[in-house]
């Protein structure tokens, strides 16, 4: 399973079916809280759209099966997916300034599957990325889309929704959960799903509100906080280098992918950091800020990392369970990589103990005391996920798997760094101005080159350019 641009997808053209659980006439949804992350989220999708900008704020995800498509199965597998899921029953609605998460019972929802036209290999792409962009907005139930591309012997099963409902781990489970429940349908077969990993979002907002809770109470936690951004003197992460944007504004995405290693090379890289009791999770920052030494010269590293914050009721889960936590380090004078190295997992772990305390809790705290100025922008960010661990690695299903996001407009560099059976990827919505992508393609050469020599001697030494 790869994260790449819709575009990478090796399309193959067919019939499109569609599937559509929407809530029946009278289906009365219950109101519950909304997490940090989705008001933040719900925040920017009014704005956008009271500007009349497009809105494409959605992950999507495919893969191929190779047999025949049962149309039946197909309605199946998505109803029961749909019945196990409450963020395929969400919709939100705007309330004095902020918003309510409305969720429609299981028994409120009803499927309805029909067929289009035909589609050529060259507009197989643009016939998902429409439906998508059509039906997965946060302000009409549902916020998610599911389909296929019928091929005759075999098919192409898709889903998204709007960011506000999942998140990249979200999407590879649900993949491989919906062919799983695809298969034992069309296979007239048994199907179990452990309901206990996949308790309602519920629960998320109520524990992050007590997770802020604690923060505001806890001077120790604060400081611990307000360590790692003083490092960062005390601003928002953005990308490095100067991408040509003045200040707030945006260009329209391109994605950028790059094969950093093969299997081989990822394996001896894995190897390398576990010599110095590191691991890739956090090496890949010591890398990044090689990386930063190298092209600017700078002396700290100041970046954003994602983490998943799911506890065990949410191992299966589907919806947004993730933070955002600053990683900043100095870098020592003798820089190499074997050097940087436990400064950079030191860090990654601090970041990780932090994860439970809600960023936009800390943020507003910051801002209140006058350290912090408001941001003005979305923060550069990084995320690494090792697709190996999943559950589902290794079916069909995932090797197929391809999860992707909407191209809207963006002013940063986010980088999904993401390790699978061939090696290691990286994967960046862009700036797609000339100025910025001549800046990018400089910094991602740098980061091959210093993770090829890694690969190859376990050591890199940067020399400032």
């Amino acid at each position: 399973m790869i994260r790449t641009a819709l575009s990478e997808w090796n399309a193959t053209g067919g019939i499109p079916v569609i599937v559509a659980p929407a809530p029946r006439p009278g289906s009365a949804p219950h109101e519950h809280p909304a997490s940090f992350l989705q008001l933040d989220h719900l925040r920017a999708a009014s704005a956008s759209r009271a500007a009349g900008q497009p809105y494409r704020a959605f992950i999507g995800g495919l893969t191929r099966i190779d047999r025949p498509l049962d149309r039946a199965a197909l309605a199946a597998a998505v109803t029961g997916f749909s019945i196990t899921h409450e963020n395929t029953r969400t919709v939100f609605e705007e309330r004095d300034g902020s918003y309510a998460r409305l969720v429609h019972p299981p028994d409120g929802i009803e499927t309805m599957l029909s067929a289009d036209n035909p589609v050529c290999s060259a507009d197989a792409a643009r016939h998902i990325a429409e439906h998508l962009a059509r039906q997965c907005v946060p302000w009409s139930a549902p916020g998610c889309a599911f389909g296929a591309i019928d091929h005759g012997g075999s098919f192409t099963l898709y889903y998204g929704a709007d960011h506000a409902l999942t998140d990249g781990i979200s999407h590879g489970l649900a993949l491989g959960e919906l062919a799983q429940r695809y298969l034992a349908h069309a296979d007239d077969a048994a199907f179990t799903f452990p309901a206990e990993l996949a308790q309602p979002h519920t629960a998320y907002p109520l524990r992050e509100s007590e997770a802020a809770r604690r923060f505001a109470s806890d001077p120790g936690l604060h400081q611990r906080w307000a360590g790692i951004f003083a490092l960062g003197d005390w601003r928002i992460p953005r990308f490095p280098l100067d991408l040509g944007l003045p200040p707030g504004e945006t260009a329209p995405v391109r994605i950028i992918s790059h094969h950093l290693l093969d299997d081989a090379g990822a394996t001896a890289f894995e190897q390398a950091c576990a010599r110095d009791g590191a691991r890739p999770s956090g090496a890949i920052f010591a890398v990044l800020a090689l990386a930063e030494h190298q092209l600017t010269g700078s002396t700290t590293y100041f970046g954003l990392t994602v983490l998943s914050t799911r506890s065990p009721e949410h191992a299966l889960a589907q919806g947004w369970f993730c933070n955002f936590v600053p990683v900043a380090f100095p870098l020592p004078s003798d820089l190499s990589f074997t050097a940087l190295l436990p400064r950079a997992q030191a860090s990654f772990d601090t970041a990780k103990d932090l994860a439970p305390t809600p960023v936009h809790a800390v943020l507003a705290r910051f801002i209140a005391e006058g350290r912090l100025a408001p941001p003005t922008s979305t923060p550069q960010m990084v995320n690494y996920l090792d697709t190996r661990h999943m559950p589902g690695a290794g079916t069909e299903a995932h090797r197929n798997g391809l999860i992707f996001t909407g191209e809207g407009r963006t002013s940063n560099a986010n980088m999904w760094l993401v390790r699978t059976e061939d090696g290691l990827f990286l994967s960046s919505q862009t700036p797609s101005t000339p100025r910025a992508q001549e800046v990018l393609a400089r910094y991602f050469a740098t980061v091959r080159d210093i993770m090829s020599s890694i690969a190859r001697t376990g050591e890199h030494r940067p020399s400032v350019l």
